[in-house]
């Protein structure tokens, strides 16, 4: 299985034609893979926009519309996860209304989906992250349980900054393979966490104009028990005249 995974979209409503170009750059970039790389389901781990409003999430729409287009895949094989700029801020407690109405409108899941017999699960760790708190991971006692075997885990803050940290390691020690954002790496972070590998993905719209940007692909295979996992970045770092490389990296399991 391919999985597709694209974070921190950050839709931009102040200039999206040139957003838009640079999605369309994008896609035109991943219709040329080879077909052994041609994606199974698509994993979006947060950060559609940046004050979590309606013409952000619109823009978002419009581009993964494209993108199914593209992969011929739908809502039916989508996973999405909040991030922290995705809700709007209540104080305690988040609101996510007008992401809600996005997943709704686009038909894509938003707690789990099972493909070719593997379990994706979505975890919100943004229900108390603030502007000025934005690495405030909180996992909430209602969703403390454990994953299943071989499952994979999408969530907007990387493991590591979950609190309590002890409760995430419970979560996922069946777990394989935990895809975050929020972080913005220059290439795609991969680690140990626990017996799982985490792999924190190149932010599509990154922090600076200078970074790479782009969005990830992850071979997982079905025939387990797991021993290695291959990571493809398809990333640049020119937003006027993208130019994507596409580079194969190989992952051992613990």
């Amino acid at each position: 299985m391919i999985i597709l995974h694209l974070t921190d979209i950050h839709a931009d409503i102040h200039n999206p034609e040139n957003f838009l170009f640079r999605f369309e750059c994008m896609l035109k970039a991943l219709s040329g893979l080879p077909s052994d790389w041609k994606p199974d389901v698509i994993t979006l781990t947060g950060d559609f926009g940046y004050h979590g409003i309606r013409q952000e999430f619109q823009l978002s729409e419009a581009c993964i519309q494209m993108l199914f287009k593209e992969t011929k895949l739908s809502g039916a094989q989508t996973i999405a996860c909040e991030g922290n700029h995705d809700g709007e801020y209540t104080g305690s407690r988040n609101s996510f209304k007008e992401y809600k109405n996005f997943l709704t409108r686009m038909g894509i899941e938003c707690h789990s989906l099972c493909i070719d017999g593997i379990s994706i699960f979505s975890l919100n760790t943004c229900t108390q992250t603030t502007p000025a708190l934005c690495d405030h991971a909180v996992l909430v006692p209602e969703l403390s349980l454990t994953l299943p075997e071989n499952s994979v885990l999408i969530m907007h803050h990387p493991p590591y900054l979950i609190n309590p940290l002890p409760s995430m390691k419970t979560m996922v020690k069946n777990c394989s393979l935990i895809l975050s954002g929020h972080i913005h790496p220059n290439s795609p972070y991969v680690s140990h966490f626990g017996n799982a590998l985490s792999e924190n993905g190149c932010a599509f719209t990154p922090a600076s104009p200078e970074s790479f940007w782009g969005c990830q692909l992850i071979r997982y295979q079905k025939n387990l028990p797991l021993s290695t996992i291959e990571v493809g970045s398809l990333i640049t770092a020119s937003m006027e005249k993208p130019d994507f490389q596409f580079f194969v990296k190989e992952y051992s399991f613990l």
